[in-house]
């Protein structure tokens, strides 16, 4: 059963065609399109067009569209795209199992201490277990803190590795053509000497554009988002980017603001939906591209379903 559809409370995945006034319940397991009553339509038909045009989480074809509501209820809308989409729900579920995995493997880590231990010892250790998490995060020469690797001549004449801890400085920006841009300050060095005889400093920073910018983008939120997010904030976040119209049109925001990618003392749920947000917005694509395959199958599956339900509604009554 599903909550939202009032008229029509059968199935979790719901497929209409409001020009043609057919509505289907697609069966989850077996993928069957079941055709309602003709008296059980419109008004279902009328509340599920509502729902998936409010709905800003879809992804479109030509001739079907597919949203996913909060509750987890799909809607498959039959006819013409609407303006406005987002492929972003299906990352969120890795957002969510990323961190069901983290939370999973502290408490097996102090379980584990519990039973060895007693619980007095598993409060000492899962402490220092969790100050060593943090350490592991934030050293910049800890394992698996390596985000991207540059060689000589990309700045100054070093080769240049690019660490989490380097992101938490990075700041978004947006360049000439409107492409989104990632800027890295590095150390601070001596350019030269004052008038006074004293060397002159200055903060060397690391300009990334384009496919390069999205790459570290990518591996990097990855990194500092690594507990993922609940669904309460994943929810949030999503309706952050909603906000904005698209995913693009988020991200497009985030770099005029020249936002900040990960500031230190931002912590907490602000810090993850923030980061959740950002991490999807960019996969936006990535999505939309794996969402295609399901889209040709549903397209599939409706034109036969179609065939069936044209001439079941030609059937005289009785």
């Amino acid at each position: 059963a599903n909550r939202v559809v009032e008229h029509f409370p059968v199935g979790r995945s719901l497929a209409f065609d409001t020009e043609r006034g057919r509505l289907w319940a697609v069966c989850l397991r077996c993928a069957r399109w079941n055709l309602a009553p003709l008296e059980e339509r419109w008004e279902a038909i009328e509340a599920a067009e509502k729902l998936f045009r409010d709905c800003r989480v879809r992804v479109q074809s030509e001739n079907i569209g597919l949203a996913r509501l909060r509750d987890g209820t799909r809607l498959v809308r039959v006819g013409a795209a609407l303006p406005g989409e987002l492929a972003v729900w299906r990352y969120a579920g890795r957002l969510e199992q990323r961190r069901r995995r983290a939370l999973l493997s502290a408490g097996v880590g102090i379980a584990g201490v519990a039973v060895l231990g007693g619980l007095a010892a598993a409060g000492v250790v899962s402490g220092a277990f969790v100050a060593g998490q943090a350490v592991t995060r934030l050293w910049p020469g800890g394992p698996n803190n390596e985000v991207a690797r540059y060689p000589r001549g990309v700045m100054d004449d070093v080769e240049v590795v690019l660490r989490r801890s380097d992101l938490h400085r990075a700041r978004l920006g947006t360049g000439a053509d409107g492409s989104l841009e990632l800027r890295v300050p590095r150390d601070v060095v001596a350019t030269g000497m004052m008038p006074d005889g004293r060397p002159a400093w200055t903060h060397t920073r690391l300009d990334l554009r384009g496919a390069e910018a999205l790459a570290v983008l990518r591996r990097g939120l990855v990194e500092l988002n690594h507990r993922g997010a609940g669904r309460t904030h994943v929810l949030a976040a999503l309706d952050q980017i909603a906000a904005y119209g698209s995913a693009g049109g988020y991200l497009e925001a985030a770099g005029r603001r020249g936002e900040l990618l990960a500031p230190q003392w931002e912590w907490g749920g602000a810090r993850t939906q923030r980061l959740s947000a950002l991490e999807m917005a960019l996969n936006d694509e990535d999505e939309r591209r794996a969402l295609e395959g399901d889209l040709a199958e549903l397209e599939a599956a409706w034109r036969r379903a179609e065939e069936i339900a044209a001439i079941a509604d030609r059937l005289p009554d009785g």
